[in-house]
């Protein structure tokens, strides 16, 4: 029986402010098939880390690929830095 040979490709995670201190690390780096989607990624990550599971499955989240904005839908490429930050809200506007 032939074997089934999946490529894999290296990303890396990092993880901001509640979802930081939910997954209990700043960064995380691993291997996902080719042609993994963001959203993919994100139901993986709740699966392998269940005190992610509610802020990535219910909670607006800002997902960065590279340091840009992308939506859940962006395939996944080598040595891509994905960053997860939770809805945030900024102060007056002013400056001090």
């Amino acid at each position: 029986m032939p074997t089934l040979d999946i490529q894999t490709i290296p990303i890396t995670l990092r993880f901001f402010a509640q979802i930081k201190a939910q997954a209990g690390l700043s960064h995380r780096v691993l291997s996902v098939a080719v042609g993994t989607s963001l959203r993919e990624l994100l139901d993986l990550l709740a699966n392998e880390i269940p005190a992610l599971a509610s802020s990535l499955k219910n909670s607006p989240l800002l997902t960065v690929v590279n340091h840009a904005q992308v939506s859940e839908d962006y395939i996944l490429q080598a040595n891509d830095e994905v960053a997860l930050l939770p809805p945030f809200s900024g102060g007056s506007g002013e400056m001090p």
